[in-house]
């Protein structure tokens, strides 16, 4: 299943979030962005999408996740790639695209999970974010 993105994006998968240090998991997180889900937040069963219309939030998120015990960035080698999370722009202020996890297409302005169908794409109303189900 692949998230539409658009403007300034936050991607995290949804396995990394149960991981982290946030009480409740992922339906606490929902739970939190409940008025956001479908405008700002969206998300499918492996992806969850935070966007903003500008880039000056970002920083402020990356960080809140860091302090919450998901690594941003890892160095491999000479190069630094996405970790925990993924940061990505659609406009001319693009981000480094480096990630082992997840696929890009810039010119449907998709993501998605590596090893899953692209096709499928959110807003998708067998799994659209506004259906979901506290705790199932």
């Amino acid at each position: 299943m692949a998230i539409k993105i658009e403007f300034v994006n936050l991607i995290i998968p949804i396995d990394k979030i149960h991981k982290s240090n946030i009480e409740g998991g992922f339906d606490a997180l929902i739970n939190k962005y409940d008025n956001l889900i479908g405008s700002a937040v969206w998300f499918d069963k492996h992806l969850f999408r935070m966007g903003w219309m500008d880039t000056w939030m970002i920083d402020g998120e990356i960080d809140f996740w860091k302090d919450n015990g998901l690594a941003p960035i890892v160095k491999k080698g000479n190069e630094e790639y996405w970790s925990d999370l993924f940061v990505i722009s659609t406009g001319i202020n693009q981000f480094m695209t480096n990630c082992d996890w997840l696929e890009i297409d810039f010119r449907k302005n998709i993501v998605w999970l590596k090893g899953t169908d692209p096709n499928d794409i959110y807003p998708n109303p067998k799994f659209a974010s506004h259906n979901y189900k506290y705790g199932v």
